[in-house]
């Protein structure tokens, strides 16, 4: 199972997109997803399905290769008087609380565009686009529904 611009893909095929993330704890995280399938594979378990409404409640376990693939796509707000935005091309994980991302575009003072205190993400810039995020007092997991939730799908439909 793989994370890409906001579905949830199975070994099987199957896709589900994902409306709502939220942390159950470190290492899993909740995803509220808009489709109902009967079956799943790979890290993915139904535990609850509202039948009427078609949603489906996943509990997905936080993996670095999910992780990664998670930041691949996310968007960047600039803390600049322009407030434009970058995307991230892709992500590598140097620690449990550390993903180094590069963009498309060179930018000073980041903040990742999802409504997180501006205090909570530490960005370095090294040589070209490349930066290192250092997540504080956040985990994996809360980094991850973070992301999740506001990240912007890229591909085409």
């Amino acid at each position: 199972m793989a994370v890409i611009d906001k579905q949830l893909v199975f070994g099987d095929g199957l896709d589900v997109g994902i409306s709502i993330g939220s942390v159950i704890s470190t290492n899993v995280i909740e995803l509220i997803a808009g489709k109902n399938y009967k079956r799943f594979s790979g890290a993915a378990t139904k535990y609850a399905d509202p039948s009427d409404t078609g949603l489906l409640r996943l509990l997905v376990k936080v993996t670095d290769e999910i992780l990664v693939a998670a930041v691949s796509g996310a968007t960047l707000k600039m803390d600049l008087m322009s407030h434009s935005t970058a995307t991230v091309t892709s992500g590598t994980i140097i620690d449990s609380k550390t993903i180094e991302v590069t963009t498309d575009r060179a930018i000073g003072a980041i903040l990742w565009d999802i409504g997180l205190p501006v205090d909570v993400i530490n960005v370095t810039q090294f040589f070209g686009m490349n930066f290192t995020v250092a997540v504080q007092n956040m985990s994996s997991g809360k980094l991850f529904a973070a992301l999740m939730v506001g990240a912007e799908k890229t591909s085409e439909e």
